[in-house]
């Protein structure tokens, strides 16, 4: 790996990343989603450097990527799963028919980081988020079942969700924190 790509590479990034995000928010009206995409497309201009460096106009190109991914985003975004979708019991890896060790080590690593990150949070929170993502229960129910109101159940999942961000964000990619927490 050449210095000049790397050095130029972070140029790049430092230049036009937070104008992209901007740009892209206008588009998918998320920062999470619009950070992903912009992230998802300098990663797409490191797997092809050799063709960057010839490109004249690399502002235009930047942007010109970014609006196609946004595109492309928005046409396909009826099959991106939500959390809803997703069932949190996969992360227990004996379920999980991987053929390669590695993924299953990757996955365990994973569900160890998440496990400390909810064993961070308030006893509370931390009741009221495995109810909700674990046991898929409704908020009417934890709360019922909490003995508090729906309006409380909300509160521990919102402040769970910044909690848990926050913790994740060094460890995670920003789409998988977003997938794994929002609609919290």
């Amino acid at each position: 790996m050449d210095h000049l790509d790397i050095s130029y590479f972070e140029d790049l990034y430092k230049k036009y990343y937070a104008d992209l995000c901007t740009y892209a928010l206008k588009y998918v009206k998320s920062n999470n989603l619009a950070e992903d995409i912009v992230s998802e497309t300098f990663f797409k201009i490191w797997e092809s450097k050799e063709k960057v460096k010839s490109i004249s106009n690399i502002k235009g190109y930047l942007f010109k990527s970014v609006y196609n991914n946004c595109l492309y985003f928005l046409r396909t975004k009826e099959s991106h799963p939500t959390i809803g979708d997703y069932d949190f019991s996969l992360l227990d890896t004996a379920a999980i028919p991987y053929k390669d060790a590695l993924d299953t080590m990757m996955l365990n690593e994973l569900a160890e980081y998440l496990e400390k990150a909810i064993s961070k949070l308030p006893s509370q929170q931390q009741k009221v988020f495995r109810m909700k993502r674990f046991e898929n229960k409704k908020n009417s129910e934890i709360a019922e079942e909490l003995n508090l109101s729906v309006k409380t159940v909300e509160m521990h999942m919102t402040n769970a969700s910044k909690h848990l961000k926050e913790d994740l964000k060094f460890i995670l990619p920003s789409f998988i924190i977003t997938f794994l927490l929002s609609g919290m």
